[in-house]
């Protein structure tokens, strides 16, 4: 017998399985894995003689297999519990097309099978589809039932079943069809639909396994990428990409009518789902070698993402050949962001390992925006392993959230909260994979971590935060103002419609670029940057302040804060007062700012809203994780919230949570809390104005002629020159690269005011001109920058809070001079009147609104005040012609002076 029975229980009723050697069984579970042969080589630059990917890899398997052994037929499948640093691996058996799939899974350390399998990069299809394909497995490291006798184990051999059925989507199938298809010997390969316990009760596995990932990738020896199977004429477009590697060839192909067809389904092969999924990044970036499989076709991963650049570089070449709509939005598609970047993700050596990685997790998820994650705290947990900062347990940012975390922990325990305790907590928000912790949490805990670091609030104004709906109340998950939706990026979010929505942002997105666009803020940094209080996290049972502003406020709150396009559930959108105001910080005379000793207190709230507030705090999540098949997440790994209710006569259920969470079990007192973490940011700053006026939402890149004109342009005049302000503002003072404009520019915006193909008959200026109205090309490319700034914002002057620069007592000749050159330099002011400032802001904006500068903010923002609760709602970034560059950070002293404390939500 080669199979026999461990006596030493591995539980309470089953027995370990153990292998003679010798068998194949133990084989796999001992002996170091062969390297898997090559599925496809890269094309030869002078194309020499090639074999067929399916000849090489039988070539490379039979060196390797001189015999076959039959498997021992085991019990049924039933996952074993991985132990430290160990992943299973699935060897699935060679067939032909119509024969059932089958495989034997099994599980070894790491460090032991590197190099020695394969790793499968796909997508797991609609999450509405049931998984109705079926493969057998057995698991070799399942225990056996202690009444199993050796004549039931001699009778399953002799029969030769397989394991018990596991059912799989199709795409999953299609897959391992076809992988299996290319060779005559089982193929060891990682799954993670299947070689992850993807069960409710494996969620602590699937978090170990998620921190795993970026070895498994890296230790695999290649990487097969599944686009599936549905991609019409996809051989057109691979041997488009096997031809024009030979640069020759290539050429011809640019030039040639003949390739139109072919250049198509390049291009619709890039924008197969498997390529918007936020998850492969990771798992090409960090593989070794790629190839890329759909339907018959296959083609190495290198090839494909040199013909892609190669289609970029040419491009303006092919739109202007073939007039097809399909060639205009090529740069923005996720196949294209993904190539582009992967250079500049991480440094590898000639044989693919890891050697360095490049970028900081800030940039990652500011710069990663066009690719989806089911599970939207995946945005952050699916970049992780590719940061060269990974979070650590212990990290010091975690410290400005413990004052809430004991707040909260009082007022659901009334009691002091040990070291030991508080330690556990920030733990907890440390920004390991964590699906019991509310995405608002993980985002609050990123955006913290972000500016505790780089001691910067540039990512207030970027752009990167997915829609988050809470599946068990069905409604949208209230967000700070100061967490930006992805929708407000440049080209929108995942699924927007074609083309441009919004303008470039202003702050820079690439931290070491050595080419700052701008420095609103000087040389002062986001030093004093800490947390204040969230009241509405607050209970019913803390002071008496609080409870206060809880109930009181609510009504007001729900009224007058709407914040972006988040509506606000209960718990209420996070406010908190503005604190320790100094007297010197009034901008203007019908400016108050409330104090958290001059609240003042509305009427009452009506019972229901005073009970939801109370009860809202009571809501927690339990730290249990339960299946869920992402849309195309490879991990697989997806919560679940529980809403878990203690039961108590002064507590009821909300009326906006459905009827259905009724029924839910009752809970120990100390469940987690949905929500941890304050929403309410303590930032320094100065006030530099207030918007008097603003134009109309510049759609479609139309600037109002109106407009043009108080920048200082006067149409039907003879004019040789352009006020600065109108053509720098227009641009934001920057070239599209992020460096200084250069002078040329103002020719160019000349040419474009007097032209009435650019300039219309009511002074409009269209930065966007039709393809078959040709203007000079330097004009053009000058208002295509314009496109991309103005785009969906608005113009504003701003009354300047300059009156206060008098009272300033200065104290060196240098601050008077720097004081003088900065009152002169802002425009269209008379020397009694009021002075102006020009700029841009989002379309969001209101007159009345702050202009503001943040210490450590490289651009200035848009605040608005909400009077009667003294927080500020963050409206966006902001550009402020004559202020990029610290000209209002005249010195010390003034800002000692000028200096706010805003209290931001």
């Amino acid at each position: 017998m080669a199979l026999v029975l461990n006596n030493s229980p591995q539980g309470e009723n089953r027995t370990a399985a153990i292998y003679s050697e010798g068998t194949l069984e133990w084989d796999l579970k001992h002996k170091r894995l062969p390297p898997p042969g090559i599925r496809v080589q890269r094309q030869d630059a002078h194309f020499g003689i090639r074999q067929k990917p399916k000849d090489l890899w039988r070539k490379a398997k039979g060196a390797l297999i001189t015999s076959r052994k039959e498997l021992q037929i085991g019990p049924q499948f039933h996952y074993s519990k991985l132990g430290t640093g160990e992943i299973r691996i699935l060897s699935v058996q060679p067939g032909k097309d119509d024969e059932p799939l089958k495989a034997t899974l099994f599980k070894r350390k790491l460090e032991d099978v590197r190099n020695g399998y394969e790793a499968l990069s796909y997508t797991w299809g609609n999450p509405k589809e049931k998984p109705l394909d079926k493969i057998m497995i057995r698991d070799l490291d399942a225990a056996l039932p202690q009444a199993v006798s050796m004549k039931t184990v001699v009778q399953a051999a002799v029969f030769k079943g397989w394991g018990a059925p596991f059912y799989i989507r199709s795409n999953l199938n299609r897959a391992l069809m076809r992988l299996r298809k290319m060779t005559d010997s089982p193929i060891n390969i990682w799954v993670d639909a299947i070689c992850i316990d993807q069960s409710e009760s494996g969620h602590r596995e699937k978090e170990e396994q998620l921190t795993m990932m970026a070895q498994i990738y890296n230790y695999a020896s290649h990487v097969c990428i599944w686009l599936g199977d549905g991609i019409a004429h996809a051989d057109g477009a691979f041997g488009l990409v096997r031809d024009i590697m030979n640069f020759k060839k290539f050429d011809t192909k640019v030039k040639s009518s003949e390739t139109k067809e072919n250049w198509i389904q390049l291009i619709e092969v890039m924008k197969a789902p498997w390529f918007s999924r936020r998850w492969i990044i990771q798992e090409v970036a960090l593989s070794k070698s790629a190839s890329l499989h759909c339907a018959d076709q296959v083609v190495h991963w290198d090839d494909f993402a040199d013909a892609v650049s190669l289609l970029l570089e040419k491009i303006h070449v092919l739109r202007t050949r073939f007039d097809e709509e399909i060639f205009e939005d090529v740069e923005t598609t996720s196949a294209s962001i993904l190539i582009q970047c992967l250079d500049n993700i991480c440094h590898k050596s000639y044989t693919g390992d890891v050697l360095a990685k490049l970028l900081d997790l800030e940039t990652l998820v500011s710069t990663l925006l066009g690719f989806q994650a089911t599970s939207p705290r995946d945005t952050i947990y699916s970049v992780l392993s590719l940061a060269n900062d990974p979070p650590g347990e212990d990290e010091p940012w975690t410290e400005i959230h413990s004052e809430q975390l004991e707040s909260n922990w009082r007022n659901d325990h009334e009691m002091p909260l040990s070291q030991d305790q508080l330690r556990e907590l920030k733990r907890k928000i440390a920004l390991k994979p964590n699906y019991a912790i509310s995405t608002r949490d993980v985002f609050i805990a990123f955006v913290t971590r972000s500016i505790c670091k780089s001691k910067s609030l540039d990512i207030i104004c970027r752009h990167w935060a997915p829609n988050v709906t809470d599946d068990e109340f069905s409604e949208k998950v209230p967000m700070p103002s100061w967490i930006s939706n992805i929708y407000n990026a440049p080209f929108g979010g995942p699924n927007s419609s074609k083309g441009r929505q919004n303008g470039d942002n202003f702050v820079a997105y690439l931290p070491h670029d050595r080419r700052k666009r701008y420095r609103a803020c000087g040389s002062y940094l986001a030093d004093d940057f800490s947390m204040a209080l969230d009241p509405f996290l607050q209970s019913a049972e803390g002071p008496s302040l609080r409870k206060s502003m809880n109930r009181n406020r609510a009504h007001s709150l729900r009224t007058q804060f709407p914040l972006q396009s988040f509506p606000s559930p209960r718990p209420i959108t996070v406010l908190s007062p503005v604190e320790n105001c100094s007297p010197l910080i009034e901008p203007f005379p019908d400016l108050q700012i409330s104090t958290a000793n001059s609240l003042s207190t509305p009427p009452s709230p009506t019972a229901v809203e005073a009970s939801s507030l109370s009860e809202t705090k009571r809501v927690g999540v339990a730290p249990a994780v339960t299946v869920s098949d992402p849309a195309g997440g490879t991990t697989g790994i997806s919560p679940a919230l529980k809403v878990e209710i203690p039961r108590s006569p002064r507590v009821s259920i909300s009326g906006n949570i459905k009827s259905r969470q009724s029924s839910i079990r009752v809970v120990s007192s100390d469940v987690e809390r949905k929500y941890q973490l304050s929403g309410v940011i303590k930032a320094g700053g100065i006030v530099l104005g207030k918007i008097k006026y603003q134009s109309d939402v510049m759609r479609g890149g139309i600037i109002p002629g109106e407009w043009v004109t108080r920048l200082g342009w006067r149409a039907g005049e003879k004019q040789n020159k352009v006020p600065d302000t109108l053509w720098r503002l227009l641009v934001a003072d920057r070239a599209a690269g992020g460096g200084k404009p250069p002078s040329w520019y103002q020719r160019a915006c000349l040419h474009g005011l007097v032209d009435p193909r650019v300039s219309d008959n009511e002074g409009n200026i269209h930065s966007v001109t039709p393809p078959n109205r040709k203007i000079s090309e330097m004009t053009t490319e000058y208002f295509h920058r314009v496109e991309a700034v103005v785009w969906n914002r608005r113009l504003f002057e701003a009354e300047a809070n300059v009156s206060r620069l008098s009272n300033v007592q200065v104290l060196t000749p240098e601050t008077k001079q720097a004081m003088i050159i900065f009152r002169k330099d802002i425009r269209l002011g008379s020397a009694s009147g009021p002075k102006s400032l020009f700029g841009l802001a989002s379309k969001e904006a209101e007159d009345g609104d702050l202009v503001c500068i943040l210490f450590g903010c490289t651009v200035p923002v848009i605040l608005r005040l909400i009077e009667d609760l003294g927080l500020y709602k963050l409206i966006g970034e902001a550009y402020v012609h004559g202020v990029m560059d610290g000209e209002a950070m005249i010195s010390s002293e003034v800002v000692d002076a000028m200096k706010v404390d805003f209290q931001i939500c």
